[in-house]
């Protein structure tokens, strides 16, 4: 929920603070709110769930499997023995038939019943050979019973430890709302939600135009308010929902607003896959075509090609040619002509080495420089935090770390 201020010619010096502060401790709520519902654990807590499920599945087919064959067993069993008893009253009468045409049917009877009764033992035997092997794969199977449940409760417990700490913080953010509120005169608040149109409860940037509007910049878009609803400004206007909004600004002559966006979807994973696929080139033995900025510009290209009306799929994809341009660039590929404009000096790369082992040891300080950045970006974005190191594996996004009050 997002509260600002209507003007008032008396307000006390102390009402801007405490309004931006009012404003923080609301976004605090509104991204604890966000991540409490959105947690990679509650994804854990799922998967492990669903393998539960399947595996509980598994577990009943394998023993339907082997009730059945049982039973199958059982009739075959029933069955033999009823030929056996037949065959057994038409040996006793063979011994009493004087005629030859009598005894030949009663002959022809019994080998009848003799084969009836071969097959059936032939199919008693398969069935509890079958039988077997489904009570050696119900054996091997309930041996990870245990596993599996102590992953289920090991993530129910995981995500009820941080729902329970998200609580605790959403609950001491309101009495630090509550003691804020009860400092300011009242009447002086409005409150704006989604029935004003507001959809996003968290706000990057307001701007007023020189037209008196107010422009808002959320992470689920641009809003205009118009003094007394928000607009959201859509696809009409040349904007897409769900664009984040990091910056506006307008131009002092013409009263232009201009946005500045961050696409939260572009996925730094592939980002970081591209920025170390060219190095797969060292298996044939040098730099080739990985190592060739017309592979990079191409495969480019065809994403872009192939992902034409999907910009949301574009832009998670462009990731890995853009890491293999940065590639080429931090590592001096460009140093070797024939190399990165391959194919256009010919089609043969002359068995050119990997630049970081062509340049020997100069890579060596330059490879511990890419390392302190590597660890500076994973200080400055927190990963050393489990949920946003799982947030980040999970999805490939690195959300700004949230300043905390006090």
């Amino acid at each position: 929920m997002i509260d600002t201020a209507d003007s008032a010619p008396d307000a006390p010096a102390t009402v801007p603070e405490l309004l931006l502060a009012l404003q923080a401790v609301d976004t605090q709520s509104d991204q604890l709110g966000h991540r409490r519902e959105h947690s990679p654990l509650r994804d854990d807590l799922a998967d492990a769930t669903q393998e539960m499920r399947a595996w509980e599945q598994q577990r009943s087919s394998l023993r339907s499997g082997i009730d059945e064959l049982g039973a199958s067993i059982e009739q075959a069993e029933e069955r033999g023995a009823e030929l056996l008893a037949h065959r057994q009253r038409l040996d006793r009468q063979m011994k009493t038939v004087i005629a030859p045409r009598e005894a030949e049917a009663l002959m022809h009877e019994t080998a009848t019943l003799g084969g009836q009764i071969d097959e059936l033992d032939v199919h008693e035997l398969e069935s509890l050979e079958a039988q077997s092997a489904l009570d050696d794969q119900l054996a091997a199977h309930l041996l990870g019973e245990e596993q599996l449940r102590q992953r289920l409760r090991h993530a129910d417990e995981a995500l009820a430890v941080e729902v329970g700490d998200i609580d605790r913080e959403l609950a001491d953010l309101a009495e630090q709302r509550a003691e804020l509120r009860g400092q300011l005169t009242e009447g002086l608040l409005t409150t704006y939600d989604r029935k004003s149109g507001l959809e996003s409860q968290s706000i990057n940037v307001l701007l007023q135009d020189q037209r008196g509007f107010v422009w808002a910049g959320t992470e689920m878009g641009l809003y205009r308010y118009d003094g007394s609803n928000f607009e959201r400004m859509g696809a009409a206007q040349g904007f897409e929902h769900g664009e984040y909004v990091t910056a506006i600004a307008q131009s002092p002559r013409s009263g232009t607003v201009g946005v500045v966006f961050r696409d939260p979807r572009f996925d730094y994973r592939l980002l970081i896959v591209g920025s170390v696929l060219p190095i797969a080139d060292g298996v044939f033995g040098g730099a080739r075509a990985l190592h060739s900025v017309t592979v990079s510009v191409g495969l480019l290209a065809v994403m872009m090609l192939v992902t034409t009306g999907r910009k949301p799929i574009r832009k998670m994809l462009l990731g890995l040619p853009i890491g293999m341009i940065l590639h080429l660039v931090f590592d001096g590929a460009w140093s070797n002509t024939e190399v990165f404009w391959w194919p256009f000096f010919g089609m043969s790369f002359d068995d050119a080495p990997l630049p970081m082992v062509d340049r020997g040891w100069l890579s060596v300080p330059l490879e511990a420089i890419g390392v302190a950045i590597c660890v500076w970006l994973w200080r400055h974005n927190d990963l050393g935090v489990a949920a946003r190191r799982a947030a980040f594996l999970h999805d490939g996004q690195l959300d700004a770390v949230p300043e905390r009050l006090g």
